[in-house]
């Protein structure tokens, strides 16, 4: 059976946000992620290339129908996190997915950096049961204030021995004070919603 994607509305800065899902195995399998150009906004650009670190949020849910009401089955959420070293003139990507961390390395411009976290992502989200089901998703995408990488850090270190190296300490390094002030770093939201799909 052909995958199941999700129809998405024009959006701004050319913005593309694909929920694929594999009909044959939805029971089993979470959809496939796929994102583009959620960096491509200027203001966007022009805040990495000043120092600030961009956080974008993925939060998928999935929505069961009944006859009338629409129930809430079930959600799952991760981060990305991108920076510029302009030391190493590279942009340095992590993804965050609960308590697992996926550090991309460094990419020389904002397009191959965005090419990594917005490839094929299989998300951990599947009906648990029969019925009528879609998923909605929304995407955040803004600037990080220095408090919020300080806080990032210490949570990833957890009760671990001083010293001990974060694939987050480059998105750190070189940010400074500039964080603490935000100039024009509003957020953007983004959403797509499947088509409804069915769980025998």
């Amino acid at each position: 059976m052909a995958p199941l994607v999700a129809p998405l509305p024009a959006q701004r800065n050319g913005v593309q946000l694909d929920v694929k899902i594999d009909t044959a195995n939805a029971g089993i399998a979470g959809p496939t992620i796929t994102t583009a150009n959620l960096l491509a906004d200027p203001n966007t650009r022009e805040l990495l290339r000043a120092g600030f670190a961009t956080k974008v949020t993925y939060r998928l849910e999935l929505w069961r129908k009944g006859g009338v009401f629409e129930d809430l089955h079930d959600r799952t959420e991760w981060d990305v996190y991108v920076q510029y070293d302009p030391t190493k003139q590279l942009y340095n990507v992590v993804r965050r997915q609960d308590r697992q961390f996926e550090n991309f390395g460094g990419s020389s411009t904002v397009t191959t950096a965005e090419m990594q976290f917005g490839g094929p992502y299989r998300a951990p989200l599947h009906p648990n049961r029969s019925g009528k089901f879609y998923y909605f998703l929304t995407v955040e995408v803004q600037p990080m204030l220095e408090s919020d990488l300080d806080a990032l850090l210490q949570w990833t270190r957890g009760p671990t021995a001083p010293g001990k190296s974060s694939p987050l300490n480059s998105i750190r390094g070189g940010v400074g004070r500039l964080l603490s002030r935000v100039l024009g770093g509003d957020k953007q939201h983004y959403e797509a919603r499947t088509r409804v799909f069915s769980i025998p």
